[in-house]
């Protein structure tokens, strides 16, 4: 059987994490899908819980894996679904309505992203709402949250799979390469998809130089040429993301106002930086 989607839940030994995420998937009113669970041969009891879920699983895998991207491409590999949304354990999609909505929507798009909600100790937090529009100035600031995006399977046929020498940005070096150089079409779904584990690598405050260090390297790859157009837009856009967050917390109605009309994240977009993408822009062949 052909699915439109495929969702994939990868878990190395957070049993409780991996129930939540269970039961907010098999709780949707719509189970138009197929779902995939990769573990990463844990022991905690997190296969004892996928056994107990196991009539509600399409596939599942448990087998030592080198890393959570080693783990995803294993997902990617089984996965049937035209499209495919990676719901870590943890993670849990917004409400039982949640599909449903979403697929009327899985057309005409590579990549099709919706908002987030960010939750530490179970307690929501922040709200995050993607763009309606994304280019090469804005990954370098930001990015797309990766358990409330759509990928058209056919985009990994394309690009690749994800980067397994990366360890903790390798979702956010493929969406870069999907929008930028693929040219892959986006679109924004203003819908909150999931409610994101805020515990994971990537949202420890440890990870940040490795992030850093990551990033520095994708950019080395991809545009060797333009270091210096790159770091200067970095600048402008994390200056403009201060200005922004300033706004979010002491004008909360001034930022309804500007969030409601305007692209926030091109507000404070000076001259100088616009010159610097369309550099940019002209430099990079596609």
């Amino acid at each position: 059987m052909n699915y439109r989607l495929s969702i994939i839940t990868i878990n190395y030994n957070n049993a409780e994490g991996l129930k939540k995420t269970l039961q907010s998937v098999i709780s949707q009113s719509c189970n138009d899908f197929e779902y995939i669970v990769i573990d990463g041969n844990s022991n905690d009891g997190s296969k004892e819980v996928i056994s107990q879920y196991s009539k509600n699983i399409t596939h599942f895998v448990s087998e030592k894996d080198s890393g959570i991207y080693n783990a995803m491409n294993k997902g990617i590999k089984i996965a049937t679904g035209e499209y495919l949304l990676f719901l870590n354990s943890g993670d849990e999609l917004e409400n039982e309505k949640v599909i449903e909505k979403s697929l009327p929507s899985l057309a005409f798009f590579d990549l099709i992203s919706g908002n987030i909600i960010y939750s530490t100790d179970g307690i929501p937090k922040t709200l995050f709402a993607p763009p309606n529009e994304v280019n090469l100035a804005y990954f370098l600031h930001s990015f797309l949250p990766h358990p409330s995006t759509f990928i058209k399977k056919e985009l990994f046929q394309n690009i690749g799979l994800y980067n397994e020498n990366l360890k903790v940005i390798s979702d956010w070096e493929f969406f870069l390469k999907a929008v930028v150089i693929h040219q892959a079409k986006y679109n924004h779904l203003d819908e909150v998809i999931s409610n994101f584990d805020n515990s994971g690598i990537s949202s420890n405050p440890g990870s940040e130089n490795l992030i850093k260090k990551e990033k520095a390297q994708v950019y080395q790859n991809l545009f060797p040429n333009l270091k210096n157009e790159i770091k200067m837009i970095e600048f402008a856009s994390s200056k403009r993301m201060v200005e922004i967050q300033h706004i979010q917390t002491h004008h909360p109605f001034l930022w309804k106002l500007l969030k409601g009309f305007l692209n926030i994240l091109n507000i404070f977009s000076s001259q100088k930086e616009v010159k610097l993408f369309h550099k940019i822009n002209r430099k990079f062949s596609y």
